[in-house]
């Protein structure tokens, strides 16, 4: 492949990727949350009383990058920090009431923009979609040249299927 094309799909990732951000936070604007907290939020969703730093290395964010994200989602009435009856230097997170009764609100204004992003695209192709990126994925966290080194805090990604 020519470098021309290598770079336009090197931008058109790069631009989808901010695009999409993008719509997430404006879908959500109105609960004051950012992409950043809505991917706590969808983790503390599958996985309720999981640690802070758990959750940080779940969605690859650093501590004080998800330290902040809390914070804010604390702030906001989203979540509560608990000391960790197992550990008590352990902070563990736990979804208020708040955020339980705006979680079907959260959902489907998360699955309006992702439908939005994928509309033009038939079943098939989205499949497609799906696998190539998981194939990108897999080769960056391999051992090529520029894969993940082993000490790098990228885990292999979660392969997902349509």
């Amino acid at each position: 492949m020519d470098l021309l094309t290598n770079q336009k799909i090197t931008l058109a990732l790069f631009d989808a990727s901010r695009l999409l951000r993008e719509a997430f936070e404006h879908a959500h604007r109105d609960m004051k949350i950012t992409w950043a907290q809505t991917r706590i939020l969808g983790r503390l969703y599958a996985q309720e009383g999981i640690g802070q730093v758990e959750v940080g290395a779940q969605i690859e964010m650093d501590s004080m990058t998800i330290s902040r994200q809390v914070d804010k989602l604390v702030e906001l009435g989203f979540v509560e920090r608990r000391v960790g009856t197992d550990d008590r230097r352990l902070r563990r997170l736990y979804l208020t009431r708040h955020s339980r009764i705006l979680r079907d609100d959260i959902e489907q204004r998360s699955q309006a923009v992702l439908k939005q992003a994928l509309s033009g695209l038939d079943e098939e192709q989205q499949k497609t979609l799906l696998a190539l990126l998981n194939t990108m994925s897999e080769n960056l966290c391999g051992d090529g040249e520029y894969g993940a080194p082993p000490s790098s805090s990228r885990t292999r990604p979660q392969v997902l299927s349509v």
